[in-house]
């Protein structure tokens, strides 16, 4: 009887640890965010601090348009020897080599370089 008895506990402890290891081992806890940020990326966020006072609504990347009226942040490579804003306000950052930079209308502020030829730029600013 006794060694009946035995069985019995072992069988119940047994029983118990396979239950309570199956529930723990089946717990998912699903992966968070927490500690993420996002933000977004706006041509507001991306211009330099001279061109702070301009409030910019597209991204621009090459040698412009003339004929584009919104507030550019223009990106222009060495690959543009002229870079030209639309009528907007725009930020035009040219490569040091770009020899010319013409604003457009509107209030223009322009990075070049030091042989650069800059029209229409209310503001210059030579790298």
């Amino acid at each position: 009887m006794l060694n009946l008895t035995r069985l019995a506990l072992a069988f119940i402890a047994a029983a118990t640890f396979v239950l309570v290891t199956g529930v723990a081992a089946s717990n998912v806890v699903s992966a968070t965010r927490i500690g993420q940020t996002s933000q977004v990326v706006t041509p507001n966020s991306l211009k330099p601090s001279a061109c702070a006072a301009l409030n910019l609504s597209v991204v621009v990347v090459g040698a412009g348009d003339p004929l584009a009226s919104a507030n550019q942040l223009l990106l222009s490579g060495p690959a543009n020897s002229a870079v030209v804003g639309g009528s907007g306000d725009d930020c035009i950052v040219a490569s040091t080599s770009v020899a010319t930079i013409d604003g457009g209308t509107g209030t223009n502020v322009c990075f070049g370089g030091s042989t650069t030829v800059f029209t229409n730029c209310q503001t210059q600013v030579v790298r």
